[in-house]
């Protein structure tokens, strides 16, 4: 008999063997599983955290199509940023002329509605447009908003059109929710034109 630390094994001894080592891989890999998944849950925390730290952050910004006044290009923008209990909006006016041009609420009127799909007016509200010199060849902003409490005094399809998904702030926010049927419609108006701009999917 030679010497050494060889061992033969008989046919039942290795098939104990390679099932211990098949069990040893499946252990392995619901490890590797189990870690996978606590990262991600991890991950899911650590976003759900920053989201209700920066409830504006990772959202797209809402514009209108743009139209033209006379020399000024005109479009208005939702806010990604607003109060709790407010909606803010944007008017941007883009003087594309060489010479500075004059916005004052007596030359241009700006009106401000809500409305369904089927054409319900859901809010109306008249802008106080103020005096701006608009310089040649740059753009300025006129910013104005609307309380969330406006929506009490709405017909009850427009407040379910623009009601957000429940819990602000909250893990719902995650999820898109369905479509809003309410658009928000910014009308324009001056001596010789009338022209309208349209953010549709509007959700208060």
């Amino acid at each position: 008999m030679s010497k050494g630390g060889y061992h033969s094994r008989s046919p039942e001894e290795l098939r104990e063997y390679l099932s211990g080592l098949k069990k040893k891989d499946k252990k392995r890999n619901w490890i590797q599983i189990l870690i996978l998944v606590d990262i991600l849950i991890l991950m899911f925390v650590l976003y759900f955290v920053f989201k209700n730290m920066n409830p504006g952050s990772g959202t797209t910004l809402k514009t209108s199509n743009h139209i033209n006044l006379n020399e000024l290009e005109l479009y208005y923008t939702r806010s990604r940023e607003s109060e709790p209990d407010s909606i803010s909006y944007f008017l941007f006016f883009k003087n594309n002329d060489n010479r500075d041009t004059k916005i004052s609420g007596n030359d241009i009127r700006g009106i401000f509605r809500l409305e369904t799909d089927k054409n319900l007016k859901c809010f109306e509200k008249e802008l106080n447009l103020p005096v701006k010199m608009v310089r040649k060849n740059s753009s300025d902003f006129f910013h104005f908003s609307f309380l969330t409490s406006e929506m009490k005094s709405m017909p009850e399809s427009c407040r379910e059109g623009l009601a957000k998904n429940p819990g602000r702030g909250s893990i719902y926010n995650f999820f898109p929710g369905p479509k809003s049927s309410v658009s928000s419609v910014l009308t324009i108006m001056n001596k010789n034109m009338k022209s309208e701009m349209k953010i549709e999917n509007e959700k208060w």
